[in-house]
């Protein structure tokens, strides 16, 4: 009797035995393969690379070639050296805050005008700004107390009218007899100008809207406001018959008339003992004797301006206002400053007339 082959040993047992293994050797094979790629990934997050990346380079702002604008402010021979000196402090602040540079010129020609040149602010005396305007549309002007510059689509004037010489010495004429015991109060100015003259007229019309008759009641008796009148161009020494005058007549408070800064005078009329109202800024060595400026703010209306020439804005009009500085306390009480402050206000809306005719600083001749 035949024996019989083992299972092992049967064909299909062989076959199945050799299944079975090639099986296994594919499972383990995706096993290892899939633990490599986790070790792998798992390896580069454990390791950080170079942190810059093309979204990092992306927020690196682009270099900009645009050149900046240009801002100029032109002060003709004669300009006023104190005032052109305000409004070029003014201007380089102004200038700074909005990234223009600020170019300072003496003489201004069409052809120095760039594209870059945004903005041109002018001075008096006019250097033809009307032209230089109209040669330049892209380019907003303003024209800073220029007399008869009327406005333009490119053309901003501010102060066109000009000084107001005749309200100055209205104002100042009415402040003298209000701070002065026995209005015993005086004026210097110049005869040969319209501005010198409508000052001085108005400054007596001040005066006398004040007090009236203005007479005192004890010596030394004079004619009061004492006026002198000098020719235009005076200086130094030739000062000292004015000062003599008005120091000899017992004037306790002298009003200078736009134009008359000249530190002789000042100086000598302080020596004197005499108060002064100025119409510029005072020296220090004065200070004690100074009892206020009057003028024209110009500064405060050309900061309002500035922003809507910087938008290209133009064709702007603007009215300067009066106003009162270096206010001496010690001479200038704050109650007396409230009184001159309503004149003032009623004084530039127009319901109190100087009583002279700014034109031709005569006085008005009324019905």
């Amino acid at each position: 009797m035949a024996m019989k082959k083992p299972f092992w040993l049967e064909p299909r047992a062989v076959l199945l035995l050799f299944s079975g293994l090639l099986i296994l050797l594919v499972l383990t094979g995706c096993s290892s393969g899939t633990m490599t790629a986790e070790s792998s990934i798992t390896a580069s997050e454990a390791a950080p690379g170079p942190t810059a990346t093309v979204a990092d380079t992306a927020t690196i702002p682009p270099t900009s070639t645009a050149a900046q604008p240009v801002a100029i402010l032109l002060t003709p021979p004669g300009s006023d050296a104190e005032f052109a000196a305000e409004v070029q402090s003014t201007l380089a602040e102004l200038a700074s805050e909005d990234g223009y540079v600020l170019q300072t010129v003496n003489e201004l020609s069409s052809s120095d005008i760039s594209e870059d040149v945004r903005i041109v602010v002018v001075l008096a005396p006019d250097p033809g700004v009307r032209a230089l305007a109209s040669a330049s549309p892209d380019t907003q002007f303003l024209s800073v107390g220029i007399p008869g510059v009327e406005a333009a689509d490119n053309l901003s004037v501010l102060g066109s009218e000009g000084d107001r010489p005749d309200q100055q010495g209205f104002l100042a004429g009415y402040l003298a007899a209000t701070i002065t015991p026995e209005w015993r109060v005086g004026l210097i100015s110049t005869q040969d100008t319209t501005g010198g003259l409508a000052a001085g007229r108005a400054f007596q019309n001040g005066v006398v809207f004040f007090c009236g008759l203005c007479r005192q009641s004890r010596p030394p008796y004079y004619e009061y406001p004492q006026i002198q009148y000098l020719p235009s161009g005076t200086a130094g020494a030739d000062f000292q018959g004015a000062v003599n005058q008005i120091a000899g007549t017992a004037v306790g408070t002298v009003y200078l008339a736009p134009g008359l800064t000249d530190p002789a005078l000042i100086e000598g009329l302080a020596a004197a003992g005499v108060n002064i109202i100025g119409s510029a800024k005072p020296p220090q060595n004065v200070a004690a004797n100074w009892v206020a400026t009057i003028g024209t703010d110009l500064i405060s209306p050309l900061r309002e301006i500035w922003p809507q020439l910087v938008e290209g804005q133009g064709g702007i009009t603007s009215t300067p206002q009066l106003q009162i500085t270096d206010r001496n306390p010690d001479l200038f009480s704050p109650g007396r400053q409230r009184l001159v402050d309503e004149m003032l206000l009623e004084l530039q809306d127009g319901y109190i007339g100087t009583g002279v005719d700014p034109a031709t600083g005569e006085f008005l001749q009324y019905p």
